[in-house]
Parts: C-alpha cells; structure tokens; sequence
C-alpha cells in the first residue's frame, strides 16, 4: 500500500478529536478464552474520512457495528476490523495535519484513513 504524499496542510489551533475503538472481525466472539488481542484505537478530527464497508464516512459520524479496514502486513491485504467503541469528543490537540495522496487514500497505524 505504498502512495505518494504531494502535499501537507497543517492547521494549528484548538482541535477536538473523535476516536473509535476498532477490532478484527475475526476476533469477535463471546468467548474470552481466545486470547484476543485489545481494540485499537483511532484518532482524528471528527470530519476526517475514513474508509467503512458502506464507503466514505466522516470519523465523527461513525458508529459502534461499523466496519473499517486496517492493513495486515502478514497477509499484505486490508483485515476488516469492527468498531466497538465511538467516542464522538475525546482529547484536544493545538495542531493537526491533512495528506494529499496519489491514491487518495493513507495509513494511520495502519487503520484505512481518505484524503480530505
């Protein structure tokens, strides 16, 4: 999944940002003896796109049942993750940063995130 950054905007200011928690749909079960791995979290501004399995949705509009995509370097393909936790206002940060991409699209801790 490599891409070419063409540019950076950053914006300084007071920004609240949204997170979900995010975790393999291969994992989801009821049974705790699996040894599942903790849920991921992902932060951004809360009118950041990311990618879902109905397509194109803001992060702050993203709700727990949702799927989003993280990329497996095991396997070198996109691992559906399921969103267990959305939490519309978390912590602020004094700065933030916008990708302009080749392919539109990005890793942020290897969660799917879109270009603005």
């Amino acid at each position: 999944m490599l891409t070419r950054v063409n540019k950076v905007d950053a914006h300084a200011g007071e920004f609240t940002l949204a997170g979900v928690w995010l975790s393999s749909t291969n994992e989801l079960t009821a049974d705790h003896r699996n040894g599942l791995t903790a849920p991921v979290l992902l932060e951004a501004t809360k009118n950041h796109p990311v990618l879902t399995a109905t397509g194109r949705k803001a992060l702050g509009d993203v709700k727990a049942g949702e799927v989003l995509y993280r990329y497996d370097a095991t396997t070198n393909s996109l691992a559906a993750y399921k969103v267990v936790s959305a939490e519309a206002a978390g912590r602020s940060v004094k700065q933030v940063y916008n990708l302009s991409t080749e392919s539109g699209a990005y890793l942020i801790g290897e969660t799917v995130v879109l270009d603005k």
